[in-house]
């Protein structure tokens, strides 16, 4: 009985040496690119001259740059604020795609935008990306002017 037992705890161990050295040395199913966190960088300014681009041109400060998963109408993922300069970035991000959005309500303020109002951008893994800059103008109504 003795000897029953030596065996099958023998047998037993060997088993599970080679379940566990498996374990440890089979990762073809763990992709370690996909969990590489990356970045969307970007910045909200006035367009003082309406040509849709920053020709060194004041950035908005303070503006709430909100980030969506997937599109616009999802719920807020994460949000921060420009800063000084009205530069923005939301770190940490998984791959996918996402929406980002600046909550601006300028157009009763005297503003409006020359650049579309949100970006849709696709993330790899471990990618940083800048998006396309959000402009605003000065509204002018020429029915009240």
């Amino acid at each position: 009985m003795m000897k029953k037992n030596i065996k099958l705890t023998t047998f037993l161990c060997m088993i599970t040496s080679v379940l566990l050295v498996n374990a440890c040395t089979n990762n073809s199913n763990i992709n370690p690119s996909k969990h590489e966190l990356g970045s969307i960088t970007g910045r909200v300014y006035f367009d003082e001259n309406s040509n849709k681009e920053c020709d060194c041109e004041c950035g908005i400060e303070d503006i709430k740059i909100r980030i969506y998963k997937n599109s616009c109408a999802e719920s807020i993922f994460q949000s921060v604020d420009s800063d000084e300069e009205g530069y923005f970035i939301f770190d940490d991000l998984e791959a996918g795609t996402y929406c980002i959005y600046p909550d601006i309500p300028f157009t009763c303020e005297g503003f409006t935008p020359t650049t579309g109002i949100n970006r849709i951008i696709e993330i790899k893994p471990g990618e940083s990306i800048e998006a396309e800059w959000f402009s605003y103008e000065k509204y002018v109504d020429l029915a009240t002017d």
